[in-house]
């Protein structure tokens, strides 16, 4: 066998595997399970924050520190001083696979701490639903 033949094999031998680890079960309408969802190997973030300033719509500068708690549990972004381009609507990526109601604090030199309570983040079977949030930041007097 060639080794570009053994490969493939090798390769396709993985992917089945991991299908089958995959494979998760979902309850139907009338309450039966059922086997047949399968769930990809993907992370995925709960919640992604976008801060912009409340007067002018534009990228609030950094750095910026975005803060989500539920409990005693809580994630961080922390969005340094940059000298190269980022895109200046980025969208920051928190909880990652994690469902729950959480807090969430956005602070920022110059502005008012920004606070959004009670942000649900559910999941499905597989993933957790993202949620968008748009912090609109107010300049400090």
């Amino acid at each position: 066998m060639t080794t570009r033949r053994w490969m493939y094999r090798a390769l396709a031998g993985c992917l089945t595997a991991l299908a089958f680890a995959c494979r998760s079960s979902s309850t139907d309408q009338d309450g039966a399970e059922r086997n047949d969802v399968v769930c990809t190997a993907d992370f995925r973030y709960g919640l992604n924050v976008t801060v912009l300033d409340a007067t002018t719509g534009a990228a609030v500068p950094r750095p910026i520190l975005i803060i989500a708690t539920e409990g005693t549990y809580a994630d961080t972004s922390q969005i340094a001083l940059s000298t190269g381009s980022a895109p200046a609507f980025a969208a920051w990526p928190l909880l990652g696979e994690r469902a729950g109601k959480y807090s969430v604090r956005v602070r920022a030199t110059g502005y008012q701490e920004w606070r959004q309570d009670d942000v649900v983040i559910t999941r499905d079977v597989c993933h957790v639903i993202p949620v968008a949030l748009t912090a609109r930041l107010v300049r400090s007097p």
